[in-house]
């Protein structure tokens, strides 16, 4: 011996796979930006439930083995699919559901996980992937709302809230199941958000001047983004305050009338000016504008100088959550005043104002893809979804610059990015089928079946 005395730091001794697991993924979210892993952001909060549940466990280390080989050594997915990982989860996952560990929030957060690594891999059809949503639908609802203090149970609520809604508005010709409906599922959601009972459930018929599922709350727009501890809170009542009234009425109660109207216009002229008048008036409590505007102020939204960019700058969110509800919101307020004004000019003059507003609101999702490119593979698409809706009022110059992007295109249906000219038709198709311009598929149609 030298006699130097050498002093060493004690290394954490990990004594069993779920500490391993736990330190991994704990690794990952601190070392990955704060938008990393958006949709599956629910992780984060993972490592002090692995040791509950063998199943969540197997989930979270193929979710990290799904990060590790593709994400950062940019390995095939092939990798992944062949490894041990991925059989254990899938043996696991399967001995959860069939026995009584089924309904807890450990085996949801597993069955999360795993349906996330199902649309990675881009093998699913949305047809292929309904059994596994209706499964989780089921697990929710029998688990009931989340207790506002188990962060798990609410991350995965809210991430669950987002896959639905892209499911019902961009696959509304998947059939679900007699029991499980879904505008069931976003009025069960926005309930559960708020903390009170929805009005306006699927079952209502409504009257040309009855109720038509609107309440006459502000949305909060005065508590909006408090920079407090509850803000978080004060964003998910504003989430549940947007679906419900004005999402569900929209798409349970007045988007059947709008095709219905579109067809016979001068027969339906009453109906259509009760419905504009519904429109505006929903459009005026949401104010989106105003709120957008009061995150600003507060810092949760931010511009920043983006020269690459065509306009010249962009949007930066302070968390993936507010991104989440504020394009959320941007996209419900789109889709309003889009039909607001095409229904209006089936009447009388085409309503300018309307349609500024409606230019504005697209400008304002434009500005957001920017942002989108500093999201992981998995989290973008979920976000750019939403965004396409506001691309329709671009012209071809404008659309070329933001599809040259280095987004998602792809994952989110647009096949060939670098065709500008198809990838405005197929933007406006898409567009159309939002707003009530072109008549949804029907579930008879569908070739699938549940």
């Amino acid at each position: 011996m030298s006699g130097r005395l050498r002093l060493q730091v004690p290394l954490f001794t990990l004594s069993s796979h779920a500490d391993t697991v736990a330190a991994q993924i704990t690794a990952l979210v601190q070392t990955e930006s704060l938008t990393a892993f958006g949709m599956q952001q629910f992780v984060d909060y993972c490592p002090q439930r692995i040791h509950q549940s063998s199943c969540l466990l197997d989930c979270v280390a193929l979710f990290c083995q799904l990060w590790i080989r593709c994400f950062k050594r940019r390995e095939p997915l092939s990798a992944v699919l062949g490894s041990k990982a991925y059989g254990k989860a899938i043996r696991s996952l399967r001995r959860a559901v069939a026995g009584d560990q089924l309904y807890t929030v450990e085996t949801l957060g597993a069955m999360m996980l795993f349906y996330g690594f199902m649309r990675f891999t881009g093998f699913y059809s949305s047809v292929e992937l309904l059994p596994h949503q209706l499964g989780i639908r089921r697990v929710i609802k029998q688990i009931g709302p989340p207790d506002r203090k188990d962060e798990l149970h609410l991350e995965i609520f809210i991430a669950h809230l987002s896959i639905m809604l892209e499911q019902i508005m961009f696959h509304p010709e998947l059939r679900y199941t007699e029991q499980i409906q879904p505008q069931d599922v976003l009025s069960d959601l926005s309930r559960w958000l708020l903390g009170y009972s929805v009005r306006g459930d699927s079952q209502q018929e409504e009257t040309e001047d009855g109720d038509d599922g609107t309440d006459d709350d502000n949305f909060g727009i005065d508590d909006a983004g408090s920079g407090t501890d509850d803000d978080e809170d004060t964003l998910y009542e504003l989430m549940g305050s947007f679906f419900s009234s004005a999402l569900v009425p929209y798409y349970v109660h007045w988007f059947p009338k709008i095709t219905e109207i579109r067809q016979d216009p001068s027969r339906m002229d009453n109906r259509r000016s009760v419905l504009c008048r519904k429109l505006g008036r929903v459009i005026r409590k949401m104010e989106a504008a105003r709120i957008w505007q009061r995150w600003m102020k507060l810092g949760c939204i931010t511009e920043c100088l983006e020269p690459d960019f065509f306009l010249g700058y962009r949007f930066e969110f302070s968390s993936f959550h507010i991104a989440q509800l504020a394009i959320t919101a941007m996209m419900i307020e789109v889709v309003l005043l889009r039909t607001h004004y095409d229904l209006g000019s089936l009447g009388l003059a085409p309503n300018g104002d309307v349609y500024r507003r409606y230019l504005d609101a697209c400008v304002r999702g434009w500005l957001c893809l920017p942002y989108l490119q500093t999201l992981d593979a998995l989290s973008a698409p979920e976000l750019l979804k939403p965004l396409l809706v506001t691309l329709e009022p671009a012209s071809t110059e404008q659309l070329g610059h933001m599809l040259r992007l280095d987004l998602t295109w792809k994952a989110c249906g647009l096949k060939n990015p670098k065709d500008t000219e198809g990838s405005k038709a197929w933007i406006h198709e898409l567009a159309k089928k939002l707003t009530g311009r072109m008549p949804r598929p029907k579930e008879s149609d569908s070739s699938n079946e549940s």
